[in-house]
């Protein structure tokens, strides 16, 4: 038999056909682990001291000032209503009808009973705390945005900042992915260090959740509120935070022997030779 010849086969062996595809498995992947580095901001020299005063009062949160600031702000717009035994103490009612229990600081205490208006809403500029037992939300005061009504402009400014926006830094410490919430410490500044040492430190809970391998790290956290909860919108992390040395046993005076034992085993006493 004779072979048909083909003028377009030039003698190589063709392609196997493609496999049909098969559907492919979801795959649950985390969210990868992002380390930054931060630089200080820088500020012109030339600038004089009514620009940067301009430049402040544009800004209610400033920018952290070293990479690994510590801090819990953000800005909430409502209406501040003392307390008829403290004025310092009372509630701020949100713009959304969140009652809100909240402490007003010593300085900005007569900012608010001379410069501003009562019974009227003014964008807060506040520490969030929140209180374990029942995760609900507590606000101190610390000032209060009215360029205007401070002398600071003879005309309204906008804030350019979003109400309920906060800024959270500090180190992740645990997290719950079924409760979807996290834990972040915050220490306080340098300058408050008089303070007692159980004052120089708080955790806040987040809702949401971040890498589990971010546990360890300092974050730069954007949160917004909702309510009584501060929701994560972003997250960056900055550094990894050292390691505690485990801490040495304290040595226990023992009658009995008339030596100092270490807690809770005592040393074994060898006999002379």
């Amino acid at each position: 038999m004779s072979k048909v010849s083909n003028p377009n086969y030039d003698g190589a062996i063709p392609p196997k056909p493609p496999a049909k595809d098969l559907p492919k498995q979801p795959t649950k992947t985390e969210p990868k682990l992002e380390i930054l580095s931060l630089s200080p901001p820088s500020r012109d020299p030339k600038l004089d001291r009514e620009s940067l005063d301009l430049a402040e009062a544009l800004s209610p949160i400033p920018i952290p000032s070293v990479t690994l600031q510590y801090r819990a702000i953000g800005v909430i717009f409502g209406e501040y209503i003392p307390s008829a035994e403290h004025f310092c103490k009372g509630k701020l009612k949100t713009f959304d009808g969140i009652i809100i229990n909240a402490v007003v600081l010593g300085r900005v205490m007569p900012i608010i009973q001379k410069k501003l208006a009562p019974q009227k809403s003014y964008l807060w500029v506040v520490y969030p705390r929140t209180i374990e037992r029942t995760s609900e939300l507590y606000l101190q005061i610390s000032g209060v945005w009215a360029p205007k009504e401070t002398g600071k402009t003879d005309f309204d400014l906008d804030a350019n900042i979003e109400d309920g926006y906060f800024s959270i830094r500090g180190e992740v410490l645990e997290q719950s992915i079924s409760r979807n919430y996290v834990v972040v410490k915050i220490k306080r500044s340098e300058r408050q260090k008089k303070l007692p040492r159980s004052q120089t430190k708080f955790k806040l809970k987040l809702k949401g959740i971040l890498p589990n391998s971010g546990i360890g790290y300092f974050w730069d956290i954007t949160v917004q509120r909702k309510a009584h909860s501060l929701i994560i919108i972003s997250a960056k992390a900055i550094a990894a935070m050292p390691k505690k040395a485990p801490m040495k046993p304290v040595p226990k005076f023992d009658p009995s022997n008339q030596t100092l034992t270490n807690h809770p085993m005592a040393p074994v006493k060898r006999p002379r030779i």
